[in-house]
């Protein structure tokens, strides 16, 4: 479970990948308002993503940032809402 660590408005919570190939894995429906994530980072040039569970679920990236990274349902009849920048989903 990801949730916000930060004390004030000005905290931006990230989650990193540390391997080229690295799975994000997210448990349930997920959106920045419910686990006070701002930023996904993958590796540049890598094949990251960030994975939904195989369930249907609303995965709900507006607000927040998600570099290097691919935004996967995974199983389940998912709904999946994007960042403001370019995203690929799969």
């Amino acid at each position: 479970t990801y949730q916000d660590s930060g004390t004030g408005a000005s905290d931006v919570d990230t989650i990193k990948a540390t391997h080229s190939s690295a799975a994000i894995g997210v448990s349930g429906d997920f959106s920045k308002a419910s686990s006070g994530i701002e930023v996904i980072e993958g590796i540049a040039g890598g094949n990251n993503s960030v994975r939904g569970d195989g369930n249907g679920n609303t995965l709900d990236f507006s607000g927040m940032t998600v570099t290097d990274a691919k935004l996967d349902g995974a199983g389940g009849n998912d709904t999946i809402i994007g960042t403001a920048g370019d995203d690929v989903i799969v």
